[in-house]
């Protein structure tokens, strides 16, 4: 009867069977399940609350953490009516033709665009 090959766990050092190991996230070191719960689970939660703590605080900019987060704006380029989000810390362009010349898509309502031909000055 044959001895099944054992690897190495370069986390803790122990002997595990083939069934037991997973490559890390480099793809190239074997670490064992144990190991693998440890570390990478673990640090995939953190990377989940930290994203919800994120998105709740995109949705609430007035929370107890006092920052100003930099919401992405919709605008469009009244040069080739491309439409794009923008950081506001940032002076857009257009990434499609070049030009700068961008108005808030929420200037580009149906009623305000009524509202303007019936004035004629558009």
């Amino acid at each position: 009867m044959e001895k099944p090959v054992l690897y190495t766990c370069s986390l803790c050092k122990l002997e595990f069977p083939s069934a037991k190991m997973r490559y890390a996230q480099d793809g190239k070191k074997l670490i064992c399940i144990e190991c693998f719960n440890k570390v990478y689970k673990k640090k995939q939660q953190e990377q989940v609350a930290i994203k919800e703590k994120q998105s709740y605080e995109y949705s609430n900019p007035s929370s107890t953490s006092g920052t100003i987060l930099n919401k992405p704006i919709l605008v469009i380029c009244t040069h080739c009516r491309y439409k794009f989000h923008y950081k506001a810390n940032f002076k857009p362009f257009c990434p499609y033709c070049g030009k700068s010349s961008l108005r808030k898509y929420e200037e580009f309502t149906a009623q305000k665009i009524l509202n303007d031909s019936a004035k004629g000055d558009f």
